[in-house]
């Protein structure tokens, strides 16, 4: 086929999904259900731990948690086939990712009685440390450079042995609530004392995703899809 004839169906299958988009409503505006920067220790109800620190460089986040879970119930019901769940995930000091020893450090979030999203490990080490980390990829999937996928490194101002060391992971998947609510859980394993391996969360938004079949359009429909928005 000549690449005129491949360009030719290509913008003709673009025109027939634009004009099927078109057949839809316009979509609803998404509602934000809740939100939370943790500033001024505003974490929000629902929680089921409520410690905030500040780090060194002034943010505000819930936590420093080591090996615990902490999970978070939505004190509302929605009318809305989908959710939009985003936060910043704060991995601090020395985590040591896929090594076997001192051990692997695992972060898992997932929703309470249902599928785990995320299972990975993480890896934070002076230069000349370096060590795989899972991440983006599941545990036991991969071995990435440390910081791989990451938003924002250094950016904290933790240290450990004189240097820095923290990195920021923006996530935002996409989930179907069960009987209009939503409980869901962030932990951590593997990890040794706080004071050298802990990990926190911040600017939590949830809000409602409109246009159920224009998702369904696009092969998503009600399937539990993970996305990262880098920052600019």
């Amino acid at each position: 086929m000549s690449k005129i004839c491949a360009n030719v169906r290509r913008a003709a299958a673009l025109g027939i999904a634009l004009t099927a988009l078109a057949g839809f409503a316009a979509p609803a505006a998404a509602d934000i259900v809740f939100a939370a920067d943790m500033t001024g220790g505003n974490i929000g109800a629902g929680w089921s731990k409520h410690q905030t620190s500040i780090a060194p460089l002034g943010e505000e986040f819930l936590g420093e948690f080591g090996n615990e879970r902490v999970t978070f119930t939505l004190q509302e019901a929605v009318e809305a086939p989908m959710l939009e769940v985003s936060f910043d995930l704060y991995i601090i000091r020395s985590w040591d990712g896929n090594v076997s020893f001192p051990g692997q450090d695992i972060f898992r979030f997932g929703v309470v009685g249902g599928p785990t999203l995320l299972d990975t490990t993480f890896a934070n080490q002076r230069p000349g440390w370096e060590r795989p980390q899972a991440y983006p990829n599941a545990r036991g999937e991969g071995d990435n450079p440390m910081n791989s996928g990451a938003d924002a490194v250094n950016t904290l101002g933790y240290e450990f042995y004189n240097g820095p060391l923290d990195a920021v992971y923006h996530m935002t998947y996409l989930i179907e609530p069960t009987n209009g609510g939503l409980e869901l859980f962030f932990e951590a394993q593997g990890l040794q004392q706080l004071s050298d391996e802990s990990w926190g969360v911040d600017n939590v938004q949830i809000r409602t995703v409109p246009a159920p079949g224009a998702l369904a359009l696009l092969g998503m429909g009600s399937v539990l899809v993970l996305r990262r928005r880098k920052t600019a």
